[in-house]
């Protein structure tokens, strides 16, 4: 049986990425699968939802303090993901469309937005 990772990998060179980018992205992809894992005991990535995306990209800003580029880069990479699970069918809508990128800046009042609401 394939893993869907690499069926993922799969679908970035087909799509035309650069080995690099496909790097980045599975790296990104798999940290924030962890992530989801380790917070939320989600193994199954038919389950991501928006507020799975907004609680990683708010943790990175405020705790892991990684750089604007860097969010984006790992927000590309999750909607790239949530585009490939919607394609094969595993979700029904991409968990990362609608969100944007938040630098620190803008993100400042977000964790008490999102700790306020019922998840």
């Amino acid at each position: 049986m394939v893993h869907p990772m690499e069926l993922f990998e799969y679908e970035l060179y087909h799509q035309g990425k650069s080995r690099h980018t496909v790097r980045s992205y599975l790296s990104r992809v798999k940290t924030f699968l962890q992530w989801l894992e380790g917070q939320k005991g989600k193994t199954d990535p038919s389950i991501i939802s928006e507020d799975d995306v907004r609680e990683y990209q708010s943790f990175c800003i405020h705790v892991k303090k990684y750089a604007p580029a860097g969010n984006r880069q790992r927000l590309s990479a999750i909607r790239a993901y949530g585009d490939f699970l919607v394609a094969c069918g595993s979700l029904t809508k991409n968990p990362a469309d609608k969100i944007k990128t938040l630098d620190s800046g803008s993100a400042k009042y977000y964790p008490e937005r999102l700790l306020s609401q019922k998840l």
